[in-house]
């Protein structure tokens, strides 16, 4: 009897060291998928605000809280480029994330960063068009490394949906291709805001 009792002593004290140092638990969830949209207004002062679309998959650990994953992020917007305005830009984002989550169960901020590459696609025509007498050449296409910081909160509606809503800014350099040394860190670099649902299984 007695060795029972001090069995089920020491499974109760391991189960609240779990809990209290966070680490996983039945409760908490292996996989988020999640999705979103918003606002992006670039860091370049003459560049036009345009949008985001972002896909995110990640998995929990340490109480659910420190979560790792990717997501992918399209962008579009406008810059100025070599003197020509409304040069058309398309980015897509691929990172590698590391997020935390305060209070994964309940209304919770959340803060976090990641890094990846950045291919971008550009309105090459218009801007030799627009430079036609010098006879630019442009590149379409270009890929620059890039990194990111968010902060967020994310509201829970049950054990398997969460709504989430962030702040991101956004940065990406060494773009290769001739002539696209001209787009430079403050054309790519952004703010976004976004918000989106997220699934926890």
């Amino acid at each position: 009897m007695s060795h029972r009792c001090a069995g089920k002593r020491r499974a109760l004290l391991l189960c609240a060291l779990a809990c209290g140092l966070g680490l996983p638990t039945a409760a908490a969830a292996d996989l988020h998928l999640g999705a979103g949209a918003g606002g992006v207004v670039p860091w370049d002062s003459d560049a036009d605000p345009g949008y985001s679309l972002l896909g995110q998959i990640s998995g929990g650990g340490f109480g659910d809280r420190l979560r790792i994953g990717g997501e992918l992020e399209y962008r579009e917007y406008e810059v100025e480029l070599l003197g020509v305005d409304d040069v058309s830009v398309d980015t897509y984002d691929l990172r590698l994330t590391l997020q935390f989550v305060f209070f994964p169960e309940t209304l919770s901020p959340y803060v976090g960063a990641g890094a990846g590459l950045t291919l971008i696609d550009l309105d090459d025509k218009r801007v030799e068009d627009g430079l036609a007498a010098a006879g630019v050449d442009v590149e379409a296409f270009g890929v620059a490394a890039g990194a990111i910081a968010f902060a967020g909160v994310q509201l829970p509606l049950g054990s398997v949906f969460s709504l989430w809503t962030e702040a991101r800014t956004s940065i990406a350099f060494d773009v290769t291709g001739d002539g696209n040394e001209d787009l430079n860190p403050s054309d790519l670099g952004a703010f976004t805001g976004a918000a989106g649902v997220r699934l926890s299984f």
